[in-house]
């Protein structure tokens, strides 16, 4: 596991969602960051399943757009990844120690760290921290194929 950047938790977030939802990663990507695309609606179309594979295996960060939203305004992402997000995962607790995983080897600050890390137990919000925390990384990219 590497860097806990955008790719790698974008990438975690999709493969945690339950066998039984066909969901694409386009759809996991506006679920998401559903606030933002309700409050900026000329930019929904912007979503195209090119540029989330290419999110995904890292060559691309979050857009920018979104970062500074969901920067200025992290408990709507929690009220995104609540609401829309954990339904459709298989199992959030496995998904929050794999997170915890990531932050901890991560490189930043042990600040940083801690507090990304301070409240593991509200898992919406714990999820925002780390989604949150990777907007700062830059993405590595990742020898994956696509799988939309």
């Amino acid at each position: 596991m590497g860097a806990c950047d955008f790719s790698a938790v974008f990438s975690e977030i999709c493969s945690s969602i339950a066998a039984g939802d066909s969901v694409s990663q386009v759809e996991i990507y506006s679920l998401l960051f559903d606030n933002y695309y309700l409050s900026h609606k000329d930019e929904a179309a912007i979503l195209d399943k090119s540029d989330i594979n290419k999110r995904k295996q890292g060559k691309m960060n979050a857009h920018s757009g979104i970062i500074k939203y969901y920067c200025q305004d992290p408990e709507a992402l929690a009220y995104d990844i609540e609401t829309n997000i954990i339904p459709l995962i298989s199992d959030k607790y496995a998904l929050r120690d794999t997170f915890i995983y990531m932050v901890k080897c991560d490189s930043c600050s042990e600040e940083k760290k801690a507090d990304t890390l301070a409240d593991t137990d509200n898992l919406p919000q714990f999820f925002a921290n780390v989604i949150i925390h990777s907007f700062g990384h830059n993405s590595v990219p990742k020898n994956t194929s696509p799988d939309i």
